[in-house]
């Protein structure tokens, strides 16, 4: 009766033609359902769905449940269909998209930490399978649809549920079942629907109707209405016009010749006189061919007019035809919103707001008591921390904006977790969360804590985005004895002041890859070390008082290495470096109990086990230059004994870059050393670097560093490197260096003898790779480097102002050394004999050249000896160019690896030196982001 009922009512409301021509194509000329729950689980909805399915007059169907699906998630061209990274289905669906050419509409990755975003997620197995599947993947996935293949034998009350679990776990906004053979060899069968799904999205056709044109009648749809719209084709091209409408009328968009006469109809863009471009560009007419390729630039309101003149005329038959040239458009789109955005002035704040609190950590609702002159000790106080408008003089405002509009485009906002610490005032920080919406204020994170003594206080409020910090503040106030004691007078006594900002660009943070522990090494008011460090919903602090002496036995341990090449240049497990392994892995297993055992992070009940292989991924954010802590060098695969050997499998677990199974380390690591168990080889480690006191006045930042962002994702090093060497170094020992570069650089290799020569060269051919071997000599700020037998201070790298008329000025170095003005950021190597003596000294040095305009420094924790620097220092330029090549030759076949990110490259060349019978390699650090690309 129920299927009679529907199939009169769809008759009825049956259309006489198809509203799209496209769909009349694929006979698509029904009308798709839309179930909507008034009450009832969804479980007896979906059976009911399940009935309807049989209808033969209707194209999909789709569940509206109650409560509503979330609105999480953004539909982008090109859309992204991944599987988990170990299904068998993964190597199936890439294998069949490995030729497409580029601005194709759609493509199919693994799930990894760089792709944890995907549009749609297939998982193989049915409910239960696909739950158990998504909970034991490492990531925090955000998806639109998720994909499982049937229910299973579960009863409708368990199906209600485990469908929610699934859901909520991966931030999905819409859950698909459907019907397909499960067993081993139906990998193909499954793999063939879901790339006829990717297809029929780009003719246009709706979520429900491309899922029932590639499932058949079995498939159905729970799903947020909103990605019903947002999915189809005809939605994205919406979308697409409506970013054209927030970007100055005159922006110039490139597109390919064949895409724009795809979106315009040829004959439909008007000419505009007034077409000029928004930066420094000529001015062009509405659409002006490029000699140079086939492609025309077109004034972001032209082309929004002509497509929306010709829209009604696309006719999809093709996914090459408007879904590529669509894709095409939304590529250029998001490099001009990028631009768009970060020359928009920000008008929110971090901000506070401080009350007494009762003894149940509450505001008093009957007379809320604000605070705005001081804390009292032992009284409780309530913090709400948001980011909203300085307008709102209730609020106490940081003193320079929140760059909320160089956060990537979000329709939705964005979800950022606020940590909060006072470590004189109480021990562990705070953790909330605030969701900053497209325009207007967030809502408040509140804390609540006891000051419990007397004195200044200084609350370090972090805001971090997927695992990164973005910024700093500090919480600045008094604490006082009584109530009586507190300050009064019209200045408000709690002040916000920002302290570092470490991405100047967001634009692309929703792409770039989760961290899952961020660390910030900084001192408190009384100037004790600490740092404090956020993994997930914990955070810690730590006093770092006493580990000085660890630090400097492990300073000891390797420069010892450093003064004695010999004994060191046998294997890993002959020779004296056993003993070095042991003694280093020893002092590493007290870094790491004193960082973070004694913080129960160690994989007991409720804990966080960071010696999982899944941790991979660490930030850390150093504010003082003597703030730095060699996380590297943390062994956490426990203490060996004294007659412990280097495990017999370390070869192949370095080669492999996990140890095997039957690794004798994992199974007896008291009688066994291994490499791999130090975090510096088997971790990517992101370092950042700033010191408060080396401000421009008013409190300007004293120079912006290089940084992956929207428009710049790639340090260039394969055109033209500059290499020089102290004279402790020998001409022979770098001549293999030298042969490399040749070999791999498209441009030139020059040489040079002295920091004279050394600046001219930067000015004259600007090279995007610069590698120096030089000595340090003297401490402080009396700190130089010799290459040759030139002496030069790096403290003269720091920018210094001058002036340009009279109401301007800009930054300038005298001579350039790192980076000339117009030329890109390069990659720096600062491998030396003791280079890095210290830890401050090698900060010390690296800091000025990031200041100077490095993306990266790559650099030593201590002493090494130059015949060692060099082998280094060839091992990983030999990789790291390696790296270059492939990945650009995977660009070109539209391929994107995540293991060419320069993290990930720098820790595999570590290893590929420890093999090569180096353990200073050891050594190397990195300052800068983790995600160029090369």
């Amino acid at each position: 009766d129920a299927v009679a009922l529907w199939q009169d009512v769809v008759q009825k409301f049956r259309p006489t033609k198809p509203e799209h021509p496209q769909n009349a194509l694929h006979g698509i000329n029904r009308p798709q359902l839309l179930l909507s729950m008034t009450g009832g689980s969804l479980a007896e909805l979906l059976a009911f769905a399940k009935i309807l399915t049989v209808i033969d007059d209707i194209d999909g169907i789709s569940i509206n449940p109650t409560p509503p699906m979330p609105k999480r998630s953004q539909w982008r061209l090109p859309f992204t269909i991944s599987t988990l990274a170990d299904d068998a289905l993964a190597g199936a669906l890439q294998a069949m998209r490995r030729h497409d050419p580029p601005h194709w509409p759609f493509r199919f990755a693994r799930t990894s930490r760089s792709a944890d975003r995907p549009q749609i997620l297939v998982l193989r197995r049915n409910l239960v399978d696909s739950l158990a599947a998504a909970l034991r993947t490492p990531l925090r996935m955000r998806v639109s649809l998720v994909i499982v293949n049937g229910l299973g034998s579960e009863s409708p009350a368990s199906t209600d549920a485990l469908l929610r679990a699934l859901t909520v776990h991966l931030s999905a906004s819409a859950i698909a079942i459907v019907e397909c053979a499960q067993g081993s060899g139906d990998v193909g069968k499954l793999a063939d629907r879901i790339d006829s799904l990717a297809y029929s999205l780009c003719h246009n056709l709706p979520l429900e109707a491309a899922l029932r044109d590639a499932f058949g009648h079995s498939a159905v749809l729970i799903s947020d209405p909103e990605l019903l719209i947002n999915s189809q084709m005809q939605g994205q091209m919406a979308q697409l016009q409506r970013q054209m409408r927030g970007l100055p009328t005159s922006t110039p968009i490139m597109l390919s010749t064949r895409s724009a006469e795809r979106l315009t109809r040829s004959l439909r863009l008007p000419a505009r006189a007034d077409s000029t471009a928004t930066r420094a560009k000529p001015p062009i007419p509405a659409m002006s061919p490029n000699p140079q390729a086939a492609s025309v630039m077109v004034a972001a309101a032209d082309l929004r007019g002509a497509i929306a003149a010709a829209v009604a005329d696309y006719e999809y038959h093709g996914e090459s035809h408007e879904a590529s040239a669509a894709t095409e458009l939304a590529h250029a789109l998001r490099g001009e919103m990028a631009e768009h955005a970060a020359q928009k002035s920000s008008v929110r704040y971090v901000q506070q707001r401080s009350f007494r609190a009762d003894a149940e950590g509450q505001a008093k609702l009957a007379v809320p008591e604000e605070l705005r002159h001081g804390y009292v000790v032992g009284e409780p106080v309530l913090l709400r921390v948001r980011i909203g408008d300085a307008g709102d003089t209730q609020w106490v405002s940081s003193d320079t904006p929140f760059r909320d509009d160089l956060l990537p485009p979000a329709v939705n906002g964005h979800r950022l977790q606020v940590m909060f610490h006072e470590p004189t005032q109480f021990k562990e920080p705070l953790l909330g969360e605030v969701f900053l919406p497209g325009e207007g204020s967030s809502n408040e994170a509140e804390f609540v804590f006891l000051p419990n003594k007397m004195g200044r206080f200084e609350g370090r409020i972090t805001i971090v985005h997927r695992g990164r910090i973005l910024q700093t503040t500090l919480l600045v106030t008094q604490v006082v004895a009584n109530r009586s004691s507190l300050p009064t007078g019209a200045a408000s006594g709690i002040m916000l002041r920002d302290e570092t900002r470490v991405r100047r660009d967001w634009s692309t943070l929703d792409k770039r890859r989760r961290f899952e522990l961020a660390i910030v090494c900084n001192h408190d008011s009384a100037q004790v070390p600490r740092i404090t460090a956020l993994s997930g919903k914990m955070a810690w602090g730590r006093d770092l008082r006493g580990l000085d002496q660890t630090i400097g036995k492990l300073g000891e341990l390797l420069g010892n290495v450093a003064n004695n090449t010999v004994d060191y240049a046998q294997e890993l497990d002959k020779g004296e470096t056993p003993n070095l392994l042991k003694n280093l892995a020893r002092h590493g297993t007290a870094l790491y109990s004193f960082l973070i055992v004694d913080k129960g992070l160690n994989g007991g009940a409720g804990g966080l086990d960071l010696r999982d292989d899944s941790i991979t991924h660490i930030q850390i954010v150093s504010a003082r230059r003597e703030a730095i802590v060699p996380i590297e060098f943390i062994y956490d695969y426990g203490a060996p004994a004294k007659d412990a050997v280097v495990c017999p499998q370390h070869r192949r677990a370095l080669t492999e870059g996990q140890c095997p199974k039957d690794c004798p380390g994992s199974n007896d690591p008291r009688h066994n050393v291994c490499p791999m168990g130090f975090w510096g080889v088997r971790k990517v480690i992101e370092r950042h670097q700033f010191d408060p006191d080396l401000k421009l006045p008013e409190n300007s930042e004293l120079v912006v560093l290089s940084e992956v962002n929207a428009l710049r994702n790639r340090i260039g090093i394969r055109n033209d490197a500059l290499v020089a060497y102290s004279t402790r170094v020998k001409a022979a020992q770098v001549a293999p260096l030298l042969k490399t570069l040749k070999k791999n650089i498209a441009g030139s290799v020059s040489e040079v003898k002295s920091w004279i020569a050394w600046a001219q060269k930067v000015k004259a051919i600007a090279p995007e790779l610069l590698i120096v071997f030089p000595h340090n000599d003297g401490v402080g700020v009396d700190m130089e480097l010799e290459i040759g037998d030139d002496l030069f201070s790096t403290l003269s790298l720091i920018p210094t102002r001058k002036s340009i008329g009279a109401n301007a000025s800009e930054l300038t170095t005298g001579d350039v050394y790192v980076r000339r003005a117009d030329a890109a950021a390069p990659l720096v190597f600062l491998l030396g004999c003791d280079t890095a003596s210290t830890a401050e000294q090698f900060s010390t040095h690296a800091g000025y050249f990031r200041q100077a305009g490095a993306a990266i420094v790559v650099c030593t924790v201590a002493s090494v000896i130059g015949e060692h620097a060099v082998k280094v220092g060839t091992v990983i330029a030999t990789k790291i160019l390696a790296a270059a090549t492939a990945d650009h030759a995977d660009e070109e076949m539209g391929h994107s690896n995540e293991s060419f990110h320069f993290g990930e490259v720098l820790r595999d060349a570590k290893r590929q030196a420890l093999l090569e019978k180096l353990p200073m390699a050891l050594c190397v650090v990195a300052f800068g982001d983790a995600d160029w690309r090369l």
